[in-house]
């Protein structure tokens, strides 16, 4: 039996409906669930990230886990908290050589402003960090991250880095148009 969402109700009647009903089983009207289906999807998500995220400290026993840090931060990224994401990708990376710990923790830290915002020296702090997850791991999705923080803090104010946008998308070897999609809407604000 579809579990039944108080949040959905028939148009014609009232009556509750699941996301899976599309005749309501009291007026026997046609329905259909829209629109709210992906913020419901989403909001029950998170919850069960959440729940899943308490069992797994319950389990470890610490929370300073630099795995559970980064769970917390990757869901945290997801609802849009960058800020917190930040601070506990910041610990996480401090006990861990993961190089998607150290590369998540420069999204994060980026996604915090907007691009115009972000003052140079953070700007350099994101890059380097970018730079020790290269360093712990070459993969291209990195480079092309680092190119499009170049591009879009640098250039787009007509300052120069040291290495230029085109000279960093060019290490972004083996990436394809999809790929480098999933990077920049990671990266876009």
């Amino acid at each position: 039996m579809p579990s039944i969402d108080t949040s959905l109700v028939c148009p014609g009647c009232g009556a509750p409906l699941s996301r899976d009903d599309t005749v309501c089983e009291y007026c026997g009207r046609k329905v259909a669930v829209t629109g709210v289906t992906l913020k419901t999807t989403n909001r029950d998500v998170f919850k069960q990230a959440d729940k899943t995220i308490e069992k797994i400290k319950g389990i470890v026993g610490a929370s300073e886990n630099s795995d559970v840090l980064a769970a917390e931060a990757f869901n945290m990224l997801h609802r849009g908290q960058y800020a917190e994401a930040a601070r506990k990708l910041d610990r996480a990376q401090a006990t861990t050589n993961n190089p998607d710990i150290v590369f998540y923790d420069a999204v994060a830290h980026y996604k915090c402003q907007e691009p115009y915002e972000i003052d140079l020296d953070e700007a350099e702090s994101i890059i380097a960090t970018i730079d020790s997850a290269v360093a712990l791991n070459p993969d291209p999705q990195y480079f092309y991250a680092k190119a499009f923080i170049i591009r879009e803090v640098f250039e787009k104010r007509f300052l120069s880095y040291e290495e230029s946008s085109q000279e960093v998308f060019a290490k972004a070897v083996g990436l394809n148009e999809g790929d480098k999609a999933d990077i920049e809407s990671i990266l876009s604000q």
